[in-house]
């Protein structure tokens, strides 16, 4: 049930080597093949290069030459929404206008998840105006019960608030006030 952890939680258990960023991974990639195909919060991903990712991490950790302080994220596996720069990928921002364009730098968002040693990986779809979305529309009211207490947008396989989260009823709006919002979610 790896991927129902907290990321601080994921991140504790691989620096003390009880879980593997390899089998963190592996567990986020299970779970979005279960459930990718009725909720399609994923656009692509790249299963091949994020297990490799994991396994450099792995190895990382294992040399003993990184602590928590410096690589906070070591072998944490992330998505990025596919509005966020991430060089040599895709970035259609959801939409059909943007369909062949592949980001040729990465954001500094990624720049600093990839300093704090996390495995980015794959696009989240998210809602764009009718005329120009490319992907399927979000979750609906008719979507099964297991889905609905996801945000919109969000990775619902990767994301999910967790009962024990101060920010677990606030709306997405809420969380930007909420400095640090990534405790409040499990991996």
């Amino acid at each position: 049930m790896l991927h129902r952890i907290t990321v601080s939680e994921l991140a504790h258990r691989i620096h003390q080597g009880e879980v593997s960023s390899r089998e963190a991974t592996q567990a986020c990639l299970d779970q979005i093949g279960r459930v990718d195909g009725q909720v399609k919060a994923y656009l692509n991903y790249d299963a091949a290069d994020a297990l490799a990712q994991a396994d450099a991490a792995d190895q990382l950790r294992a040399s003993g030459s990184v602590t928590p302080s410096e690589h906070p994220l070591l072998g944490v596996p992330i998505s990025l929404k596919d509005v966020i720069a991430h060089k040599g990928q895709p970035m259609t921002c959801g939409s059909r206008i943007l369909g062949n364009f592949v980001s040729p730098y990465d954001a500094t968002v990624v720049k600093r998840l990839k300093q704090a040693g996390a495995v980015v990986f794959g696009r989240l779809n998210l809602d764009v105006p009718r005329k120009t979305r490319r992907f399927s529309p979000r979750l609906t009211p008719g979507t099964p019960p297991e889905f609905r207490e996801v945000l919109p947008g969000a990775a619902p396989l990767v994301l999910r608030p967790t009962s024990a989260s101060p920010v677990s009823d606030q709306t997405p709006e809420d969380l930007s006030d909420n400095p640090q919002p990534s405790a409040a979610w499990s991996v």
